[in-house]
């Protein structure tokens, strides 16, 4: 089952959304494996980023990193992050009092020196909680996995103008949120928060280069057509952040197409964004996260090389967990 990352957890509090920070956490993505790959592999092998590279079928693919040794490509590395999709439900007029999720989740609302008081009740244990909210602010229902599917919305689901959801434990399967448009007539916007829904086509996409290359490079279409006593010289890697995010079909396709699947965990992930953040300040994020700026050496490079040595360059697991590394062995990538 999918659920929202730790990470989005704690990133929802800037508020920021849209695909132009979704690309830049992207960019992020191929600068921490650029600081890992310069730092493990650059005295034995060649890195080349941003390369077309063809495959058997005569199609040219873009990817992330082409290695080689001095006899040819090695491998290839392939960064992709999925996020988080925020759609619009639609807008809505609000009487002073609903009831949702089977009459059980009450809310009341009253407007008082120019704001909404709102009231929020769960008949079924009378749990409650009430804040003030402003026009063009939100209040969310965080809906978090429980066993059966049931939902059940306390007072901790409820995420006032002025909280956060990093503090919700649990794993949360989506968000609802409710932006105040008018107090009167009293109107919301509706719009819901869930991971991303086009993995899968993500993960095809990834999928067809690894094999259309492999099978250009080594004549064998799968990872396990290798003839007997013949070694393995070429390598398709994909690197993903945010692994909550991708469903368990997407990573079967994956699995069965590359060769490795490496992860970086939610914890590095959120601390090299928050030294970021505390850095270079949250409006100038956009600005500095650029492959161009880390190649150059600036700010973002030493911030990237200061988490990576936080961890001792061990940034990477497999889908389960444990703990990566890549290395060169006679002039070939070994992931172990």
């Amino acid at each position: 089952m999918v659920f929202l990352s730790e990470f989005y957890k704690f990133f929802e509090q800037y508020h920021l959304q849209g695909h132009s920070i979704g690309r830049k956490l992207g960019d992020l993505l191929e600068i921490i494996t650029m600081e890992y790959l310069n730092h493990n592999l650059r005295e034995h092998i060649t890195i080349e980023n941003e390369q077309l590279i063809d495959g058997y079928s005569g199609a040219s693919h873009k990817v992330e990193f082409k290695l080689s040794n001095n006899e040819g490509m090695v491998g290839l590395i392939e960064c992709k992050r999925v996020g988080v999709e925020v759609t619009s439900v639609y807008n809505k007029f609000l009487q002073n009092k609903i009831k949702i999720y089977d009459n059980k989740i009450q809310f009341k609302f009253s407007v008082e020196n120019n704001e909404l008081k709102v009231n929020f009740l769960n008949l079924s244990n009378t749990q409650s909680k009430s804040f003030k909210m402003k026009v063009n602010q939100n209040f969310q229902i965080v809906i978090v996995d429980n066993e059966g599917n049931k939902i059940d919305i306390n007072s901790e689901h409820v995420i006032s103008p002025d909280e956060n959801i990093s503090s919700i434990s649990g794993k949360i399967k989506s968000i609802r949120i409710f932006k105040l448009v008018r107090l009167d007539p009293l109107n919301f916007a509706l719009k819901k928060a869930f991971p991303h829904p086009a993995t899968i086509e993500k993960a095809k996409q990834i999928g067809f280069v690894a094999l259309d290359v492999r099978k250009k490079e080594l004549d064998i279409w799968g990872k396990d057509d290798l003839a007997e006593g013949l070694e393995r010289t070429f390598i398709s890697v994909l690197v993903i952040t945010e692994l909550s995010h991708w469903d368990e079909k997407s990573i079967s396709v994956i699995n069965c197409s590359l060769d490795y699947i490496l992860v970086i965990p939610d914890n590095i992930w959120i601390n090299l964004v928050k030294e970021i953040i505390n850095k270079v300040k949250l409006e100038n994020f956009n600005t500095e996260v650029r492959m161009k700026n880390y190649l150059e050496g600036e700010i973002i490079t030493d911030i990237t090389r200061k988490i990576c040595e936080l961890y001792d360059y061990n940034i990477f697991t497999n889908i389960h967990g444990e703990s990566q590394n890549i290395s060169i062995d006679s002039g070939y990538i070994v992931i172990e």
